[in-house]
């Protein structure tokens, strides 16, 4: 009889970061090098992933506010194919930081925020 194996502990990443706010130069920083005047505020963003055996897709799981979920075949995330609308982004991530198919199969992806969505897009008014 075999030696029982203890169960594999699930290696988890996890990452958190306090929200922007931008005062002046929206975008400059990163398009042109330019200066913007930004600080960052309590509210955070936080996202966590891991490795579910077995599965062969990309499982996009977003927490407040939004309450979305997506599941995309391992293939089809690998060749940026998107749905259009919320959860884009994250899995635009995903397949920025994961490139292959192989490497995006079995990825659980999970996202929250107490920041408000959307808040602060707005053209500012003359």
């Amino acid at each position: 009889m075999s030696p029982a194996r203890a169960p594999r502990a699930r290696a988890v990443a996890t990452a958190s970061v306090p929200g922007r706010i931008c005062l002046a130069g929206e975008s400059l920083d990163w398009m042109t090098g330019g200066c913007s005047v930004t600080a960052a505020v309590p509210p955070r963003t936080r996202v966590t992933a891991w490795r579910a055996d077995g599965s062969d897709a990309l499982a996009l799981i977003s927490g407040p506010p939004l309450y979305r979920t997506r599941l995309v075949p391992a293939a089809r995330a690998a060749a940026s194919v998107h749905d259009h609308d919320v959860l884009d982004h994250m899995q635009a991530a995903a397949r920025v930081t994961l490139r292959g198919a192989a490497e995006l199969a079995g990825v659980v992806v999970t996202a929250s925020t107490d920041l408000p969505v959307g808040a602060g897009c707005r053209p500012a008014r003359p």
